[in-house]
């Protein structure tokens, strides 16, 4: 007889898919830079401090994530011919919507890879998009089949909840956004969104780097969501925390190229802000003020 599963499964499970997340985000970056970038990447990821607390909690951001940095990293490696790999990519990505259904918002940062990797002959790339769209749409096909035939009066209970969306206020909630953003890292996330001014304004040649595409696509699609969504809290961030870095280090590392003196300063405040991360994971650690643990404990409290 198998032993019952422990009530703290979906909190290691998660734990786990954080861990994952980080090798994968440095699997991806060596794809297109060097190890040094890529360890340092895994580092910064590793080292934050919203992707830890909430790497700790029973949410669906950390797997999501996994899911979505998993078909990113896939999709660099289809290449003309190699259908099977595209048809994967569809697959990962169903599971990283069937995680969270706000996976449709980064579907452009998941395929631009296959499509960067196979441009030179556009009817091939195209074929390799076709797959892997044609898996995603038969796939989530069935589940919402499925979810109609067997769970449709909780999903009508769930998503009847108002509002999803809101126009109104828009500005206000993009403007909130931009100061929220800072709760990834008050240094790099300013940095990655300077990084996107520079690439608009002076440095074009990023728009054909398929990596700052990548994370651009990704930090765009998912800051849509949020701004049009009617609130923005933070664990909405941690799945902005790799594209943030990946961002923020490109451009860093182009101003090592352009301006030393302005480099080093940087280079300065993310030393300063990493280790401010690590302060406040430590501190955590030896003296933990919320865990699954004590949600569950007030959860009952309120119960009974």
């Amino acid at each position: 007889r198998r032993p019952p599963r422990s009530p703290l499964f979906p909190y290691t499970t998660l734990f786990r898919s954080t861990w994952v997340g980080v090798l994968l985000a440095y699997a991806i970056a060596r794809q297109y830079r060097s190890q040094a970038f890529a360890c340092l990447a895994a580092f910064l990821m590793a080292s934050n401090a919203l992707g830890f607390f909430y790497g700790r909690l029973a949410i669906l951001e950390p797997s999501f994530v996994m899911f979505l940095l998993l078909a990113i990293y896939l999709a660099g490696k289809v290449h003309p011919g190699s259908y099977a790999m595209a048809a994967v990519v569809g697959l990962v990505f169903v599971a990283a919507t069937l995680t969270k259904t706000t996976a449709p918002f980064l579907l452009p940062a998941v395929l631009y890879p296959m499509w960067a990797n196979n441009r030179a002959n556009r009817t091939i790339a195209q074929r390799m998009l076709a797959v892997s769209l044609a898996v995603i749409l038969l796939l989530l096909g069935c589940a919402k089949l499925i979810w109609l035939l067997h769970y449709s009066p909780d999903a009508k209970i769930i998503l009847g909840l108002r509002p999803w969306w809101q126009l109104e206020h828009f500005p206000l909630r993009l403007l909130r956004f931009f100061f929220r953003g800072t709760w990834i890292d008050p240094v790099l996330f300013p940095l990655a969104l300077a990084g996107i001014i520079a690439a608009a304004w002076r440095l074009r040649f990023l728009w054909r780097d398929t990596f700052f595409m990548t994370a651009f696509l990704w930090e765009a699609g998912y800051a849509a969501f949020i701004a049009f969504h009617y609130d923005g809290p933070p664990r909405y961030f941690v799945t902005l925390i790799a594209p943030t870095i990946w961002l923020a280090m490109m451009f860093l590392e182009w101003m090592w190229q352009a301006n030393k003196r302005v480099a080093l300063a940087a280079s300065a405040c993310v030393a300063a802000s990493v280790l401010w991360n690590i302060a406040s994971i430590g501190d955590y650690l030896l003296h933990p003020r919320y865990s699954l643990v004590d949600a569950s404990v007030a959860i009952k409290q309120v119960i009974v």
